[in-house]
């Protein structure tokens, strides 16, 4: 751990909510929203020139279409009810809907960076090894992989609340954001 922990003596209470930019879902929804504008367009045009020659492709293409659809109504769905990313109490944090992970459990935390079409910035989490909690799917197929089981999304918020939250792991568990 490169910074130890402090407890600083006016944090005797906590209890912060971060929750998911909504500019940036608003984004993702007109992404979704031209996606599905172009995904029907291309079905149409294929269906138009009898390119559909067989069920199978008939099947794959609504198959398509339908997942597009349920990405829209997802998108349309969190930006009018943005989710929670992290509730920060004296005691622990909850990353989403998870179980709350308590702050003497987690051994370190680390800034990891990926870049999918841009660099996406995220916290991890780094949980004592002797510890265990109850994992979520989502969890069990991150616990292995760079992101973690624990890990809060910095690229979802807004810079605002990622200075904030990056102070609050910092004050908690000793965090190095270099």
């Amino acid at each position: 751990m490169s910074e130890k922990r402090r407890k600083s003596p006016n944090s005797t209470f906590l209890d912060e909510t971060f929750y998911y930019d909504h500019k940036k879902l608003v984004y993702f929804v007109v992404f979704n929203v031209c996606l599905n504008l172009l995904i029907g367009a291309f079905l149409q045009y294929i269906y138009n020139e009898n390119l559909l020659t067989s069920n199978i492709s008939l099947f794959l293409a609504i198959i398509v279409e339908v997942f597009a659809i349920l990405a829209l109504i997802g998108s349309l769905f969190v930006a009018i009810h943005p989710l929670r990313v992290a509730h920060i109490t004296k005691e622990d944090i909850t990353i989403d809907h998870n179980q709350p992970l308590k702050w003497e459990d987690i051994e370190e935390a680390q800034k990891r960076c990926f870049v999918c079409l841009y660099p996406l910035e995220v916290i991890a989490l780094i949980v004592k090894k002797d510890v265990k909690y109850k994992l979520t799917f989502m969890q069990k197929i991150c616990q292995y992989k760079e992101f973690t089981a624990f890990s809060i999304p910095l690229y979802a918020m807004t810079p605002k609340d990622v200075e904030k939250i990056k102070n609050i792991i910092k004050e908690k568990c000793g965090y190095d954001d270099k």
